[in-house]
């Protein structure tokens, strides 16, 4: 068990647990309620052993409290600030070595940037990118029939050495192919469907 930071009552472990520590909680009285307003009342809170809930996206998390104030943290997060130390700039993200959100082994566990996140995704098969993405307007089969075509294209231009051609060309593939002038030069400089 490792502290996640010093001041707060809570501990991560390897494992990937987070453990409330035993400690003695002064509360102010407010008024109304029985006893003297103003005054406190101390209550001992037991160390015990929190279980982390899942959010929709996988994630497990727990409920932190410090004085009146609460958070919730992702688990993965917490174990990683107990073991790893703070995160360092450009890399905020608690991330998955293996994918599985719920496994927050600190064997699983590093700090990442946005980037590394995506290409993790990428490679445990949950990637946004190519056919994978819902709002893609291709697939590689017809990113690599648009080079094709392309430069079939290019060589006609270089043979004739005309201008216009050049619009004509790729107007009429774009027509041919049903997609915007953008994706047509996205697939054709490599920029997107890349190879």
């Amino acid at each position: 068990m490792c502290f996640i930071e010093r001041g707060w009552p809570y501990e991560a472990s390897s494992f990937g647990r987070v453990r409330s520590i035993a400690r003695v909680v002064k509360r102010r009285i407010p008024a109304g309620l029985v006893g003297k307003p103003g005054s406190s009342r101390t209550r001992t809170i037991p160390e015990k052993i929190l279980n982390g809930r899942p959010r929709s996206d996988g994630y497990r998390f727990v409920a932190l409290s410090l004085g009146n104030k609460r958070w919730d943290v992702g688990i993965n997060v917490l174990v990683c600030l107990a073991f790893r130390g703070s995160a360092t700039q450009g890399k905020p993200h608690a991330l998955h070595w293996n994918g599985n959100r719920s496994d927050n082994r600190l064997d699983n566990l590093r700090w990442g940037s946005r980037q590394e996140n995506y290409q993790d995704q990428v490679r445990h098969g949950r990637g946004f990118a190519g056919e994978g993405n819902p709002n893609a307007k291709i697939n590689w089969q017809l990113a690599r029939a648009i080079r094709r075509y392309h430069r079939r294209a290019e060589g006609i231009l270089r043979l004739h050495n005309y201008v216009l051609l050049s619009v004509h060309t790729s107007d009429g593939m774009m027509t041919k192919f049903g997609i915007t002038r953008d994706i047509f030069n996205d697939v054709v400089k490599n920029r997107s469907w890349k190879e």
